[in-house]
């Protein structure tokens, strides 16, 4: 069985980090049988050292940067980190299962929309960072204020008092979401006769890719952090004539914990 290495909260049980959800949702999606692991922050870097898992970046003064999430395969004894890597490796590791986050022939489509889709999400992090805050253990809280502030000059604090910032960044982040709902199809109807719910609604019609696992993972992360019966979460579902409260539902079926 895989080990699937997460980080926790304050909610014991309650997955939150967006980069894992792509993975949990991929392996709830093929059935791939695995546990999990949680690892509060200051915990990662010492845990992956000490277990052989490889950094998934180089920080700029040259150091390894190790992050979640991250698996260990006990029958190859094989670590793998980086949700798109880890998805690679188990497309190839479980090919007789189908259902690939990769199938043949969509890397370089992939690759283009996530370099398409990640600055979109660069609005949502001055409203997320302090809600991460207040669901973190305290461990985890004093890392997490101190690598924020020095990766965007600003306290956790600073952004939770910023109320006009949060407030422009949300509809930023609203617009920006809007063109991710053209991508799945529902605004070019019109065009293509089909809209994303008579095609599936995912990205290749029927069936998700990684593709979709990012896009989940983002719903998956605001719902955790603001709450299911929170304004801010039900607005979301309400975005882009329901497109969200749509997407979300294809994947409530994959969202097991263990």
């Amino acid at each position: 069985m895989l080990t699937l290495f997460d980080l926790p909260c304050k909610t014991v049980g309650k997955a939150w980090s967006p980069n894992v959800w792509k993975v949990r949702y991929y392996l709830n999606y093929r059935n791939i049988p695995y546990k999990t692991e949680w690892v509060e922050f200051p915990d990662i870097e010492p845990l992956c050292k000490a277990r052989g898992v490889p950094p998934t970046k180089v920080n700029t003064d040259g150091t390894p940067l190790y992050t979640i999430p991250a698996i260990y395969d006990p029958e190859r004894n094989q670590y793998v980190s980086e949700s798109a890597a880890i998805m690679r490796y188990l497309d190839v590791r479980f090919n007789e299962l189908g259902k690939p986050a990769f199938p043949t022939g969509t890397g370089g489509l992939q690759k283009a929309f996530l370099s398409a889709f990640v600055p979109k999400l660069v609005p949502l992090w001055p409203c997320a960072i302090p809600m991460v805050a207040r669901q973190l253990n305290p461990r985890s809280l004093e890392y997490f204020k101190a690598t924020r502030t020095l990766s965007f000059g600003k306290t956790v604090e600073e952004f939770e008092n910023d109320v006009k910032l949060r407030e422009e960044s949300w509809e930023k982040f609203k617009a920006g979401m809007g063109g991710v709902a053209r991508w799945l199809g529902d605004v070019d109807a019109k065009v293509t006769g089909e809209s994303a719910r008579e095609s599936g609604g995912f990205i290749m019609g029927d069936k998700p890719i990684f593709a979709d696992f990012v896009i989940g993972a983002t719903l998956a992360y605001i719902r955790a952090l603001w709450g299911e019966d929170s304004e801010e979460w039900k607005e979301v579902m309400q975005w882009h004539g329901g497109q969200w409260a749509r997407f979300t539902d294809s994947l409530r079926k994959y969202e097991q914990v263990v």
